[in-house]
């Protein structure tokens, strides 16, 4: 979308694998050709040395509102609960949230 906004391109959808959009979310866990280490090894060098990708400058302008925040790689097969649960979230059309605070304990979950 940001692309488009710009006027780079016509069309929000990811250039790598044609998903309707391309966001974080998307370049990082989703996108099937983009491999989620070397992600995560851009977003930390972008950090230290600036990024000419849009993305990784997005991305580290999102992370720039946390007073710490890291980037480390779990295969999917080891992260099986919180992969559904993101799912889940995609599912209801609500989008990704970010908290805080753990929210898990005042909606019930946690005993």
């Amino acid at each position: 979308m940001e692309r488009v906004r710009r006027g780079i391109s016509h069309s929000s959808a990811c250039e790598v694998c044609g998903h309707i959009t391309e966001d974080v979310l998307h370049a990082i866990r989703d996108c099937p050709t983009t491999d989620s280490l070397e992600m995560a090894f851009a977003i930390q060098e972008g950090f230290k040395r600036g990024s000419n990708s849009t993305l990784i400058r997005r991305t580290l302008q999102r992370l720039s509102r946390f007073h710490h925040w890291s980037i480390c790689h779990i295969p999917r097969e080891e992260n099986q609960k919180a992969n559904r649960l993101v799912k889940l979230d995609h599912l209801d059309g609500q989008g990704l949230q970010v908290f805080e605070v753990f929210p898990f304990k005042e909606m019930g979950y946690m005993a």
